[in-house]
């Protein structure tokens, strides 16, 4: 009799574990949704080539009861599109997309979830409306200063014209130059997009090149096309030749040679001071007006610099250089435009401060 109870017991344990692996199985593992595509383009305009509305079918596979054919839907952000739910036949939820009349968002683009209300299964769509232009004007008030340095400079589209609405996804603009020739006399280089870079300030025949008309073409999906043309203004490269540098005695009586360091004496009077002065050539055709002398990445300890407000001008800066201690040091400073921090040219030179005997004694 006991030996039938333990026999029972163990049958009751093994039917317990059969039920465990073979009847708690996931019944969602099959189960999926799906899209026919992931990503759709409408448009605002309900009478151009774009759709302004388009219907989607959501694929409902392998579900296992009613209320995994029940999809519901969220959105990324609001006020793009509206979403109506059509109902659900043969396994198939269809909804229609339509794009909204009056979209302020500058990125007109939303991705919609698809959700099961049971089982936990989702799919997305992306959705991009297209606003067209209504219109397309230069904005008078920007200006592009660009160096003959052969750097990089970018036409920023956004700022130089004014689109309408300002959102609008016919935002393409495609540059190129009025006059193709300054390529070859001064190597301007434009691309489509707007990216511009000169070599030469002076051509070859000894002619300053100040201004450079750029066309931009606005196509539109339609065909037509807007025109306008901007003007950039062109800056001469800082160099070295232009400027004039010179250190100079406290009165400004004898001129330094500051090639291999400033010598100063930090204990007698006369020797621990002098004055840099800082000019322009008037060929350069630079000032102080657009220029600035940047001591930012200057950093002393037995030196002193402070600007001679009294003598300093316009056209010459005059900078005092104190000697504090005796120790080495070094003065770095760069002219540049004021309103381009990486044009200049730089300037650097070690001071050293010496301590000398005042007197001597001899035995």
């Amino acid at each position: 009799m006991k030996f039938k109870k333990v026999f029972i017991f163990l049958i009751m344990v093994a039917l317990s574990f059969t039920g465990m692996v073979f009847g708690c199985k996931d019944k969602y593992k099959n189960f999926s949704i799906e899209l026919k595509e992931t990503e759709i383009v409408l448009s605002v305009d309900k009478n151009g080539d774009t759709p302004n509305e388009k219907e989607v079918e959501v694929l409902i596979k392998n579900a296992p009861n009613e209320n995994c054919k029940k999809i519901s839907h969220s959105l990324s952000q609001v006020n793009i599109v509206e979403v109506e739910a059509l109902g659900v036949e043969e396994n198939i939820a269809r909804f229609k997309i339509r794009a909204i009349d009056n979209i302020t968002s500058m990125d007109p683009s939303v991705v919609i979830t698809f959700n099961s209300l049971e089982g936990n299964k989702t799919c997305s769509l992306k959705v991009n409306v297209e606003i067209p232009v209504i219109n397309f004007t230069k904005n008078n008030f920007y200006q592009l200063n660009v160096v003959a340095d052969g750097t990089n400079h970018y036409i920023n589209t956004k700022n130089c014209f004014n689109f309408d609405p300002i959102n609008t996804t016919e935002n393409n603009v495609v540059y190129s130059l009025v006059d193709e020739s300054l390529e070859n006399k001064y190597g301007v280089h434009l691309s489509k997009d707007g990216v511009i870079s000169i070599d030469k300030y002076i051509s070859d025949d000894n002619i300053a090149l100040t201004k450079i008309d750029v066309k931009a073409e606005l196509f539109k999906k339609d065909g037509t096309k807007r025109e306008e043309v901007i003007t950039l203004n062109v800056i001469k490269k800082i160099e070295k030749s232009d400027i004039l540098v010179s250190i100079t005695s406290s009165d400004g009586l004898n001129e330094f040679d500051y090639t291999n360091g400033l010598v100063l004496a930090s204990n007698i009077e006369n020797q621990n001071k002098a004055r840099l002065k800082i000019s322009f050539k008037p060929e350069s055709g630079l000032d102080f007006n657009r220029v600035k002398i940047d001591f930012s990445s200057l950093s002393l300890s037995n030196v002193i610099i402070e600007e001679d407000l009294i003598s300093s001008t316009e056209s010459e800066k005059i900078f005092n250089i104190l000697a504090n201690n005796p120790e080495i040091d070094y003065i770095s400073f760069a002219i540049k435009y004021k309103d381009f921090e990486n044009v200049g040219a730089q300037y650097n030179f070690p001071v050293i401060v010496r301590e000398f005997p005042l007197s001597l004694t001899v035995n």
